[in-house]
């Protein structure tokens, strides 16, 4: 997987109709079949960025989207971005700005238009007669810019959550990352749409409220990403150096114990919780992890990244938070 060491990657959050279920899991849990692989289409542009997410599914695309628009660009410029470093300097980068007229929305709340930044590896373009279906994440910070009251959001993966509809076919160029649109290049819109609509969106109002009764003040939704748990919890996580014991400790601690999901793939949302503080600080970070649906487990980490912190079970809200600071 391209990996870019951001403060934010993590592993993290999406997916279909979440409840938390009544009791202990079975170890019994039947598989969706999986579908015949598509031929990708050839890729005709690259970019040097390594992006945080390499998504390889739809249904991921669709569950760590905040909103998903077919639309058309009405114009394009540049805005800068704000960056802070430390000793409180702030720097500026240039980011495109492309505006759309939403014509459809197949996911969340969206206005008749969209603003979507685009900083590395753009590739929207303002062609006459193209459409978009664009994966987009949820509202940018304004306090990294652009200076301008309206929302913000970004692609989710950049290119990869851009689909380009051509005399009503998906479209290239394509970038060699972008595996979901490649997938369908040259197939008619209609049959992303179709698939798109067939998927069973995460229902994350479960996860949040079990963060809430926990006493945690959720700030925004994270990522959301899809993660296999080691067959032997003895072994490093995939997404840290510490053994996956210490998490599944901690998720256990808390009611939800993945000892029946080792060697399975499980999907992850994260959440921001209790203060907006500088990156340079340690974050409170939950994971929430599911399966169909289903809330089956649960950790807190206080640090940067999913895997480089203290852990700690959702209810060790006081324990937590007394660890602020502490290396």
């Amino acid at each position: 997987m391209r990996a870019l060491l951001l403060a934010t990657a993590l592993l993290a959050a999406h997916s279909s109709g979440v409840r938390e279920p009544a009791g202990q899991a079975s170890e019994q849990i039947p598989q969706p079949e999986a579908a015949a692989p598509r031929v990708l289409a050839s890729a005709e542009r690259d970019c040097t960025v390594s992006w945080v997410h390499d998504y390889r599914s739809l249904d991921l695309m669709a569950d760590a989207a905040d909103l998903i628009v077919r639309a058309q660009v009405v114009g394009q410029d540049v805005v800068q971005l704000r960056a802070f470093g430390a000793n409180g300097r702030v720097s500026l980068r240039d980011a495109r700005r492309t505006t759309v007229r939403v014509l459809e929305t197949l996911k969340g709340a969206a206005e008749p238009s969209v603003r979507v930044i685009e900083d590395v590896c753009p590739g929207l373009e303002d062609k006459p007669g193209d459409e978009w279906i664009l994966f987009l994440g949820t509202p940018f910070d304004p306090k990294y810019g652009p200076d301008d009251p309206r929302v913000h959001r970004f692609t989710v993966g950049g290119p990869q959550g851009q689909f380009r509809i051509r005399a009503s076919r998906i479209a290239g160029p394509f970038f060699a990352f972008q595996h979901v649109v490649r997938e369908y290049g040259g197939t008619a819109a209609g049959e992303l749409l179709a698939d798109l609509r067939a998927v069973r969106p995460l229902d994350l109002g479960p996860s949040r409220s079990l963060l809430e009764r926990a006493g945690w003040a959720v700030l925004a939704r994270g990522d959301v990403d899809d993660i296999r748990l080691p067959a032997d919890f003895a072994q490093p996580a995939r997404f840290g150096d510490l053994p996956f014991h210490v998490f599944a400790d901690a998720s256990r601690r808390a009611g939800h114990d993945l000892a029946p999901f080792a060697g399975r793939t499980l999907r992850a949302v994260s959440y921001l919780l209790e203060l907006d503080r500088p990156s340079t600080e340690k974050q409170y970070r939950a994971t929430v992890l599911h399966s169909q649906g289903a809330v089956v487990g649960t950790w807190i980490t206080v640090g940067h990244n999913i895997g480089d912190g203290e852990i700690y079970a959702v209810t060790e809200r006081d324990a937590a938070l007394a660890a602020r600071g502490r290396r």
